[in-house]
């Protein structure tokens, strides 16, 4: 009954979709995740449904049929952790770092229950891999998993160079996918131009999708997963690395490697087949921004990063900052200047994170005591700092977990504020007054 009910709903929406794609004049590969969004919208269905109805069944005719199976059932995409364990001798694989539990108190349960009421970044409750609840001493205990870091070998695969996606034995690799709804983004997988460029030689990377120029995904995802790559036992090594890679963090990537290192740069529309293939895996267990991820390899980011640019190692660390958004284009705090106002008092500095160089963004967050602002990629900065306080300011339809998850990891206080009047790009604003109460409490 559910499987039928399921066919005649996506039939429904393909249709509808179909209607709104002509309408608007769409190319679905092109920026189709928001357009998927908008359409959801317009037809107000739940975002999780939504993203199930498009893996189940929704985009079958917007991609050859083999494929759109291969999303829908699981057991077509290829697991290295299951790979490995049936076929030893074909990949070499280490673990890094064990699986391990994160609990949670009362008050960081509230906060997730709060997510769940906003657009999206869900957290799920009492699933395998959702956050779960055990009795201990007649007390609650909350928890959730943090799977294993590693490292492994693999021979013969295509590496696919818009997203860094690894296709081994013609299947994609979902440890290299942080979820299947980007392999219907992404055309060029089911595509069988351009011809594949091959190579005999070593090769690894960190790249993923266009992460690669975030600075939250590039300091969090991409970075820490040098740690593994350093350990290669190899003469000669080459890093992949996207064409249109930021300059800035070239200059930050190449602090990490040393002689063995050579960096290719592969172009979006390319697809390399690889000989040998030295894979690390993420530190995080979901890549779309719920930022926990383990202590070690943010330390271990953080001090080659500070050794190499921290100007000033005697720096007193009194700073306090606020981050504005006002020159991005979304998430902006509309009652800004009257917090700003309020601030001062408390010898708060007002920066745009964007406006700064890499060097100069490291240095300040080094010194800085106190940071508080709307959600946005600056707070990633905050792993520079030392016992950092933190307030964050949240669009009432978009909250994530990512800088809560950030501070706990390294153990600095953190508090938030929820504001209201959700306008256009989440634009929002906030009780000032709820605000500076938690400064005065926090200072």
């Amino acid at each position: 009954m559910y499987k039928t009910v399921s066919k005649i709903v996506s039939s429904v929406l393909s249709v509808l979709f179909k209607i709104y794609t002509i309408n608007k004049d769409i190319d679905i590969y092109k920026d189709s995740s928001k357009k998927l969004r908008s359409f959801s919208k317009i037809m107000k269905i739940p975002s999780l449904l939504f993203n199930k109805l498009v893996i189940n069944s929704f985009l079958i005719e917007h991609i050859p049929y083999s494929h759109a199976r291969m999303i829908r059932k699981k057991k077509y995409i290829l697991s290295i952790k299951s790979f490995h364990s049936k076929n030893l001798k074909k990949i070499k694989y280490q673990t890094l770092i064990p699986k391990f539990r994160i609990y949670f108190n009362e008050a960081e349960l509230k906060f997730f229950k709060l997510i769940n009421t906003a657009y999206s970044f869900a957290f799920r409750f009492g699933k395998k891999n959702g956050i779960q609840i055990k009795k201990f001493q007649d007390k609650n205990v909350y928890f959730k998993y943090q799977r294993e870091v590693f490292s492994c070998t693999l021979t013969n695969i295509r590496f696919i160079g818009i997203s860094g996606i690894i296709f081994h034995e013609g299947l994609p690799l979902v440890e290299s996918i942080d979820y299947y709804y980007k392999l219907i983004r992404e055309k060029m997988i089911y595509s069988n131009k351009p011809k594949p460029i091959k190579s005999k030689e070593i090769f690894t990377s960190i790249m993923h999708w266009d992460y690669t120029n975030n600075h939250y995904h590039f300091l969090i995802d991409n970075l820490p997963r040098l740690n593994a790559i350093l350990e290669i036992d190899e003469p000669k090594i080459n890093l992949i690395v996207p064409k249109y890679h930021n300059n800035e963090y070239l200059a930050i990537i190449k602090l990490f490697l040393d002689e063995r290192f050579k960096l290719h740069y592969i172009k979006p529309d390319e697809i390399w087949e690889i000989e040998r293939y030295y894979f690390p895996s993420f530190g995080s267990n979901d890549l779309r921004c719920l930022g926990y991820i383990p202590k070690k390899l943010i330390v271990y980011v953080k001090e080659k990063i500070c050794n190499a640019l921290i100007l000033n190692k005697d720096l007193n660390r009194k700073k306090r900052i606020y981050i504005s958004r006002n020159k991005a284009q979304s998430r902006k705090l509309l009652n800004e200047n009257k917090l700003i106002e309020i601030l001062k008092k408390y010898n708060f500095m007002k920066i745009y994170a964007e406006d700064l160089s890499f060097k100069e963004q490291v240095n300040l967050f080094n010194s800085a005591s106190f940071i508080i602002g709307p959600s946005g990629a600056g707070f990633t900065n905050m792993i520079f700092s030392d016992n950092v306080k933190v307030i964050e300011l949240h669009t009432p339809k978009r909250i994530t977990s990512v800088f809560f998850m950030l501070c706990k990891v390294l153990g600095f206080e953190y508090k938030y504020v929820i504001g209201y009047e959700n306008f256009d790009n989440y634009n929002f604003r906030v009780n000032i007054t709820e605000v500076e109460n938690l400064v005065k409490e926090m200072i």
